[in-house]
Protein backbone atom coordinates (compact mmCIF):
# COMPACT_ATOMS: atom_id res chain seq x y z
CA UNK A 1 0.00 0.00 0.00
CA UNK A 2 1.11 3.16 -0.63
CA UNK A 3 3.01 5.36 2.22
CA UNK A 4 0.23 6.67 4.35
CA UNK A 5 2.65 9.48 5.60
CA UNK A 6 2.71 10.58 2.18
CA UNK A 7 -1.05 10.10 1.07
CA UNK A 8 -2.77 11.31 4.21
CA UNK A 9 -1.68 14.68 4.53
CA UNK A 10 -1.46 15.20 0.70
CA UNK A 11 -5.32 14.37 0.74
CA UNK A 12 -5.95 17.11 3.91
CA UNK A 13 -3.86 19.46 1.31
CA UNK A 14 -5.68 19.22 -1.79
CA UNK A 15 -9.11 18.91 -0.24
CA UNK A 16 -8.16 22.05 1.53
CA UNK A 17 -7.14 23.81 -1.54
CA UNK A 18 -10.56 22.68 -3.48
CA UNK A 19 -12.96 23.95 -0.48
CA UNK A 20 -10.89 27.50 -0.15
CA UNK A 21 -11.13 28.39 -3.73
CA UNK A 22 -14.87 27.33 -4.37
CA UNK A 23 -16.24 28.50 -1.02
CA UNK A 24 -13.94 30.33 1.60
CA UNK A 25 -11.78 33.06 -0.42
CA UNK A 26 -15.08 34.07 -2.25
CA UNK A 27 -17.05 34.46 0.94
CA UNK A 28 -14.33 35.10 4.02
CA UNK A 29 -11.96 37.04 1.97
CA UNK A 30 -10.19 38.80 4.57
CA UNK A 31 -11.18 36.54 7.43
CA UNK A 32 -9.25 33.63 5.33
CA UNK A 33 -6.37 35.27 4.47
CA UNK A 34 -5.96 36.95 8.14
CA UNK A 35 -6.88 33.76 10.11
CA UNK A 36 -8.21 30.69 8.01
CA UNK A 37 -4.96 29.92 6.19
CA UNK A 38 -2.19 30.77 8.56
CA UNK A 39 -4.40 28.37 11.17
CA UNK A 40 -4.51 25.49 8.60
CA UNK A 41 -0.71 25.48 7.69
CA UNK A 42 0.07 25.57 11.57
CA UNK A 43 -2.35 22.52 11.87
CA UNK A 44 -0.49 20.76 8.70
CA UNK A 45 2.30 21.25 10.25
CA UNK A 46 1.60 20.05 13.78
CA UNK A 47 0.06 16.61 11.75
CA UNK A 48 3.54 16.49 10.15
CA UNK A 49 5.53 16.41 13.69
CA UNK A 50 2.87 13.89 15.16
CA UNK A 51 3.22 11.28 11.91
CA UNK A 52 7.33 11.47 12.50
CA UNK A 53 8.83 12.66 9.68
CA UNK A 54 11.55 10.14 8.52
CA UNK A 55 15.09 10.70 7.79
CA UNK A 56 15.27 12.56 4.49
CA UNK A 57 17.76 10.01 2.58
CA UNK A 58 18.87 13.40 0.78
CA UNK A 59 19.74 15.50 3.76
CA UNK A 60 23.08 16.64 5.07
CA UNK A 61 24.29 15.88 1.63
CA UNK A 62 24.45 19.32 0.82
CA UNK A 63 24.65 22.62 3.58
CA UNK A 64 24.38 25.50 0.81
CA UNK A 65 22.55 27.64 3.29
CA UNK A 66 25.24 30.59 3.08
CA UNK A 67 25.97 29.96 -0.84
CA UNK A 68 21.94 30.55 -1.42
CA UNK A 69 21.74 33.87 1.35
CA UNK A 70 24.82 35.30 -0.90
CA UNK A 71 23.14 34.89 -4.18
CA UNK A 72 19.95 36.37 -2.51
CA UNK A 73 21.68 39.44 -1.11
CA UNK A 74 23.25 39.91 -4.14
CA UNK A 75 19.56 39.48 -6.16
CA UNK A 76 18.55 42.38 -3.75
CA UNK A 77 21.27 44.64 -4.40
CA UNK A 78 20.94 44.69 -8.23
CA UNK A 79 17.32 44.38 -7.72
CA UNK A 80 17.30 47.82 -6.08
CA UNK A 81 20.20 49.29 -8.26
CA UNK A 82 17.32 48.62 -11.43
CA UNK A 83 15.30 51.64 -9.96
CA UNK A 84 18.07 53.98 -10.54
CA UNK A 85 17.25 52.80 -14.46
CA UNK A 86 13.62 52.43 -14.16
CA UNK A 87 12.73 54.62 -11.21
CA UNK A 88 11.41 53.63 -8.21
CA UNK A 89 7.24 52.83 -6.98
CA UNK A 90 5.90 53.51 -3.83
CA UNK A 91 5.17 49.94 -2.47
CA UNK A 92 1.02 49.29 -1.93
CA UNK A 93 1.92 47.70 1.63
CA UNK A 94 1.28 50.20 4.81
CA UNK A 95 4.39 50.29 7.09
CA UNK A 96 3.47 50.95 10.90
CA UNK A 97 4.35 47.99 13.25
CA UNK A 98 0.68 46.75 13.48
CA UNK A 99 0.81 46.56 9.72
CA UNK A 100 4.28 44.71 9.23
CA UNK A 101 3.58 42.38 12.34
CA UNK A 102 -0.36 41.54 10.04
CA UNK A 103 1.76 40.55 7.15
CA UNK A 104 4.50 38.88 8.19
CA UNK A 105 1.61 36.64 9.80
CA UNK A 106 -0.25 36.13 6.65
CA UNK A 107 2.97 35.66 4.30
CA UNK A 108 6.40 34.99 6.35
CA UNK A 109 4.94 32.57 8.67
CA UNK A 110 3.12 30.83 6.03
CA UNK A 111 5.88 30.30 3.81
CA UNK A 112 7.69 28.39 6.87
CA UNK A 113 5.27 25.97 7.50
CA UNK A 114 4.55 25.56 3.92
CA UNK A 115 8.29 24.47 3.10
CA UNK A 116 8.56 22.41 6.15
CA UNK A 117 5.54 20.31 4.82
CA UNK A 118 7.18 20.40 1.51
CA UNK A 119 10.35 19.20 2.89
CA UNK A 120 8.09 15.92 5.25
CA UNK A 121 6.42 14.97 1.56
CA UNK A 122 9.91 14.52 -0.15
CA UNK A 123 11.25 12.91 3.04
CA UNK A 124 8.30 10.34 2.83
CA UNK A 125 8.61 10.44 -1.30
CA UNK A 126 9.05 6.80 -2.77
CA UNK A 127 9.11 7.79 -6.22
CA UNK A 128 10.23 10.69 -8.88
CA UNK A 129 6.98 11.11 -9.71
CA UNK A 130 6.22 12.03 -5.93
CA UNK A 131 8.10 14.77 -6.37
CA UNK A 132 6.79 16.20 -9.61
CA UNK A 133 3.07 15.68 -7.51
CA UNK A 134 4.76 17.97 -4.90
CA UNK A 135 5.99 20.48 -6.93
CA UNK A 136 2.42 20.73 -8.79
CA UNK A 137 0.48 20.57 -5.23
CA UNK A 138 2.56 23.62 -4.30
CA UNK A 139 2.48 25.52 -7.67
CA UNK A 140 -1.34 25.04 -7.11
CA UNK A 141 -0.57 26.18 -3.36
CA UNK A 142 0.80 29.22 -4.67
CA UNK A 143 -1.78 30.29 -7.84
CA UNK A 144 -4.74 32.68 -7.20
CA UNK A 145 -7.50 31.08 -8.99
CA UNK A 146 -9.89 33.84 -8.68
CA UNK A 147 -7.43 36.20 -11.14
CA UNK A 148 -6.68 32.93 -13.22
CA UNK A 149 -9.88 32.21 -14.03
CA UNK A 150 -10.75 35.78 -15.00
CA UNK A 151 -7.70 35.98 -17.16
CA UNK A 152 -9.14 33.47 -19.00
CA UNK A 153 -11.96 35.45 -20.35
CA UNK A 154 -9.07 37.58 -22.36
CA UNK A 155 -6.01 35.75 -24.17
CA UNK A 156 -4.02 39.10 -23.38
CA UNK A 157 -4.76 38.88 -20.20
CA UNK A 158 -3.85 35.03 -19.45
CA UNK A 159 -0.68 35.97 -21.16
CA UNK A 160 0.42 38.76 -18.87
CA UNK A 161 -0.58 36.26 -15.79
CA UNK A 162 1.44 33.94 -17.84
CA UNK A 163 4.40 35.60 -17.77
CA UNK A 164 4.62 37.48 -14.70
CA UNK A 165 2.75 34.96 -12.27
CA UNK A 166 2.51 31.56 -13.54
CA UNK A 167 6.04 31.11 -15.21
CA UNK A 168 7.99 32.20 -11.69
CA UNK A 169 5.74 30.38 -9.93
CA UNK A 170 6.63 26.83 -11.43
CA UNK A 171 9.97 27.92 -11.53
CA UNK A 172 10.05 28.86 -7.82
CA UNK A 173 8.45 25.27 -6.87
CA UNK A 174 10.93 23.51 -8.94
CA UNK A 175 13.75 24.83 -7.39
CA UNK A 176 11.97 24.37 -3.80
CA UNK A 177 11.47 20.87 -4.00
CA UNK A 178 14.96 20.29 -5.71
CA UNK A 179 16.46 22.23 -2.63
CA UNK A 180 14.35 20.48 -0.22
CA UNK A 181 15.27 17.10 -2.08
CA UNK A 182 19.09 17.43 -1.65
CA UNK A 183 19.28 19.84 1.33
CA UNK A 184 16.12 20.44 3.63
CA UNK A 185 13.46 23.66 3.86
CA UNK A 186 16.15 25.50 5.31
CA UNK A 187 17.67 25.62 1.74
CA UNK A 188 14.46 26.74 0.42
CA UNK A 189 13.54 29.38 3.30
CA UNK A 190 16.55 31.01 2.65
CA UNK A 191 15.62 31.69 -0.77
CA UNK A 192 11.63 32.54 -0.58
CA UNK A 193 11.59 34.50 2.82
CA UNK A 194 13.88 37.63 1.06
CA UNK A 195 11.93 37.95 -1.62
CA UNK A 196 8.56 38.06 0.24
CA UNK A 197 10.40 40.19 3.11
CA UNK A 198 11.88 42.90 1.05
CA UNK A 199 7.88 43.17 -0.30
CA UNK A 200 6.72 43.76 3.08
CA UNK A 201 9.57 46.00 4.63
CA UNK A 202 10.73 48.15 2.01
CA UNK A 203 8.74 51.20 1.00
CA UNK A 204 9.99 51.32 -2.46
CA UNK A 205 9.70 49.15 -5.47
CA UNK A 206 11.77 49.54 -8.65
CA UNK A 207 9.40 50.80 -11.20
CA UNK A 208 10.01 47.51 -13.56
CA UNK A 209 6.93 46.35 -16.27
CA UNK A 210 6.17 42.58 -15.71
CA UNK A 211 8.11 41.15 -18.50
CA UNK A 212 11.46 42.16 -17.16
CA UNK A 213 10.50 41.08 -13.49
CA UNK A 214 9.37 37.66 -14.39
CA UNK A 215 12.62 37.25 -16.32
CA UNK A 216 14.67 38.30 -13.45
CA UNK A 217 13.09 35.89 -10.99
CA UNK A 218 13.05 32.66 -13.20
CA UNK A 219 17.19 33.99 -13.99
CA UNK A 220 17.32 34.01 -10.06
CA UNK A 221 15.56 30.50 -9.67
CA UNK A 222 18.18 29.22 -12.58
CA UNK A 223 21.25 30.61 -11.01
CA UNK A 224 20.58 29.14 -7.78
CA UNK A 225 19.95 25.90 -9.10
CA UNK A 226 23.13 25.80 -11.04
CA UNK A 227 25.10 26.58 -8.05
CA UNK A 228 23.58 24.32 -6.05
CA UNK A 229 23.43 21.65 -8.43
CA UNK A 230 27.10 21.74 -8.94
CA UNK A 231 27.82 21.67 -5.33
CA UNK A 232 25.84 18.47 -4.78
CA UNK A 233 27.04 16.81 -7.51
CA UNK A 234 30.48 17.69 -6.72
CA UNK A 235 30.46 17.11 -3.34
CA UNK A 236 28.82 13.55 -4.08
CA UNK A 237 31.38 12.77 -6.74
CA UNK A 238 28.76 12.59 -9.33
CA UNK A 239 31.21 14.73 -11.47
CA UNK A 240 34.37 14.02 -13.41
CA UNK A 241 37.08 16.28 -12.86
CA UNK A 242 36.99 17.26 -16.90
CA UNK A 243 33.12 17.87 -16.03
CA UNK A 244 33.80 19.53 -12.99
CA UNK A 245 35.33 22.57 -14.83
CA UNK A 246 33.01 22.20 -17.67
CA UNK A 247 29.85 22.95 -15.63
CA UNK A 248 31.26 25.22 -13.21
CA UNK A 249 28.40 27.73 -13.16
CA UNK A 250 30.98 30.80 -12.92
CA UNK A 251 30.78 30.36 -16.71
CA UNK A 252 27.27 31.07 -16.94
CA UNK A 253 28.01 34.66 -16.05
CA UNK A 254 28.99 35.96 -19.22
CA UNK A 255 26.19 34.03 -20.68
CA UNK A 256 23.62 35.21 -17.85
CA UNK A 257 25.21 39.00 -18.94
CA UNK A 258 24.65 39.38 -22.20
CA UNK A 259 21.11 37.76 -22.20
CA UNK A 260 20.45 40.61 -19.35
CA UNK A 261 21.97 43.12 -21.57
CA UNK A 262 19.93 41.56 -24.50
CA UNK A 263 16.25 42.55 -22.39
CA UNK A 264 17.16 45.25 -21.31
CA UNK A 265 17.81 46.40 -24.74
CA UNK A 266 14.46 44.95 -25.70
CA UNK A 267 13.04 46.66 -22.62
CA UNK A 268 14.18 49.83 -23.41
CA UNK A 269 16.97 50.21 -21.16
CA UNK A 270 19.55 51.92 -23.29
CA UNK A 271 18.96 54.57 -25.65
CA UNK A 272 18.10 52.48 -28.78
CA UNK A 273 15.22 50.61 -28.74
CA UNK A 274 13.40 47.56 -31.11
CA UNK A 275 10.11 47.43 -32.62
CA UNK A 276 8.93 44.72 -34.72
CA UNK A 277 6.66 45.81 -37.70
CA UNK A 278 3.18 44.74 -37.80
CA UNK A 279 2.07 46.31 -41.01
CA UNK A 280 3.14 46.78 -44.39
CA UNK A 281 2.44 50.37 -44.19
CA UNK A 282 5.95 51.19 -45.13
CA UNK A 283 6.56 49.35 -47.82
CA UNK A 284 9.01 49.05 -49.62
CA UNK A 285 11.20 50.81 -46.74
CA UNK A 286 10.42 48.09 -44.53
CA UNK A 287 7.59 45.44 -44.29
CA UNK A 288 5.82 43.41 -41.92
CA UNK A 289 8.30 40.79 -39.77
CA UNK A 290 11.11 43.21 -40.11
CA UNK A 291 12.22 45.43 -37.08
CA UNK A 292 13.50 48.82 -36.61
CA UNK A 293 15.78 50.44 -33.93
CA UNK A 294 14.65 53.58 -32.64
CA UNK A 295 16.61 56.26 -30.82
CA UNK A 296 14.54 58.14 -27.98
CA UNK A 297 15.23 61.84 -28.81
CA UNK A 298 16.39 64.23 -26.28
CA UNK A 299 15.29 67.78 -26.80
CA UNK A 300 18.10 68.82 -29.39
CA UNK A 301 17.13 65.60 -31.80
CA UNK A 302 13.93 67.17 -31.92
CA UNK A 303 14.30 70.59 -33.16
CA UNK A 304 16.88 69.21 -35.77
CA UNK A 305 13.98 66.94 -37.55
CA UNK A 306 13.75 66.92 -41.20
CA UNK A 307 11.48 65.89 -43.67
CA UNK A 308 11.75 62.20 -44.46
CA UNK A 309 12.82 61.30 -41.41
CA UNK A 310 10.98 58.12 -40.25
CA UNK A 311 9.38 58.85 -36.54
CA UNK A 312 7.83 56.55 -33.89
CA UNK A 313 4.67 57.90 -31.77
CA UNK A 314 1.66 56.43 -30.84
CA UNK A 315 -1.47 56.60 -32.95
CA UNK A 316 -4.90 55.93 -30.40
CA UNK A 317 -3.68 52.42 -28.90
CA UNK A 318 -1.39 51.42 -31.60
CA UNK A 319 2.89 52.60 -32.00
CA UNK A 320 2.85 53.98 -35.97
CA UNK A 321 6.67 54.70 -37.60
CA UNK A 322 5.80 56.50 -40.25
CA UNK A 323 7.87 58.96 -42.50
CA UNK A 324 7.56 62.94 -41.96
CA UNK A 325 6.45 64.18 -44.95
CA UNK A 326 5.43 68.18 -44.30
CA UNK A 327 6.22 70.17 -41.40
CA UNK A 328 3.82 72.99 -40.01
CA UNK A 329 3.70 75.65 -37.01
CA UNK A 330 0.12 76.05 -35.44
CA UNK A 331 -0.91 79.53 -34.57
CA UNK A 332 0.60 79.57 -31.21
CA UNK A 333 4.19 78.60 -32.75
CA UNK A 334 4.42 74.59 -31.79
CA UNK A 335 5.92 72.92 -34.22
CA UNK A 336 3.55 69.68 -36.10
CA UNK A 337 4.92 66.91 -38.15
CA UNK A 338 2.66 65.19 -40.95
CA UNK A 339 3.20 61.65 -41.30
CA UNK A 340 2.52 59.06 -43.81
CA UNK A 341 3.27 55.56 -44.79
CA UNK A 342 5.06 55.29 -47.75
CA UNK A 343 2.84 52.13 -48.98
CA UNK A 344 -0.16 54.21 -48.02
CA UNK A 345 -2.53 56.37 -50.25
CA UNK A 346 -2.62 59.68 -48.12
CA UNK A 347 -1.69 60.97 -44.73
CA UNK A 348 -2.18 60.21 -41.32
CA UNK A 349 -5.29 61.60 -40.18
CA UNK A 350 -3.09 63.35 -36.57
CA UNK A 351 -0.55 65.86 -36.94
CA UNK A 352 2.26 64.54 -34.05
CA UNK A 353 3.68 67.20 -31.79
CA UNK A 354 7.17 67.27 -30.92
CA UNK A 355 5.92 65.43 -27.25
CA UNK A 356 4.30 62.64 -28.52
CA UNK A 357 7.32 61.43 -30.49
CA UNK A 358 8.74 58.04 -28.90
CA UNK A 359 11.87 57.47 -30.94
CA UNK A 360 13.41 58.12 -34.41
CA UNK A 361 14.28 54.69 -36.62
CA UNK A 362 17.73 54.68 -36.96
CA UNK A 363 18.10 50.65 -38.95
CA UNK A 364 16.51 48.07 -40.51
CA UNK A 365 16.91 44.35 -39.69
CA UNK A 366 14.77 42.31 -41.82
CA UNK A 367 12.67 39.48 -41.04
CA UNK A 368 13.69 38.67 -37.24
CA UNK A 369 10.55 39.97 -35.92
CA UNK A 370 8.03 37.53 -37.25
CA UNK A 371 7.76 35.61 -33.74
CA UNK A 372 6.59 39.09 -32.62
CA UNK A 373 3.87 39.53 -35.40
CA UNK A 374 2.84 35.77 -34.54
CA UNK A 375 2.33 36.09 -31.10
CA UNK A 376 0.26 39.04 -31.95
CA UNK A 377 -1.88 37.66 -34.42
CA UNK A 378 -2.29 34.76 -31.64
CA UNK A 379 -4.25 36.87 -29.38
CA UNK A 380 -6.05 39.38 -31.70
CA UNK A 381 -7.61 36.66 -33.94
Amino acid sequence: MKNIKFILPLIIVILYLLISNIFLINNFNTVYYLWINPIFWIVMFIICIILKNKYNRYRNKINNIQKVFIIMLFFIIIYYLLGLIFGFNYSPYSHDILSIIKNIWQFIIIIFFQEYIRNYFISNSKTKKDFIIITLLFIFVGLNFKTLISSLNNISDLFTYSISTLLPLICSNILCTYLCKIGSYKLSLVYKIPIELIYIISPIFPSINFLLNSIINIFLAFLIYSFISYDYQKNNQELSRKKIKKENPFLLIPFLSICIILICFVVGVFKYKPMAILSNSMVPTYSRGDVVIYSKPNQKELENLDLYNIIVYRLDDIIVAHRIVEIEKSNNGEILYITKGDNNPTNDNKKVKGEEIIGVVKLIIPYIGYPTVWVHDMFTN
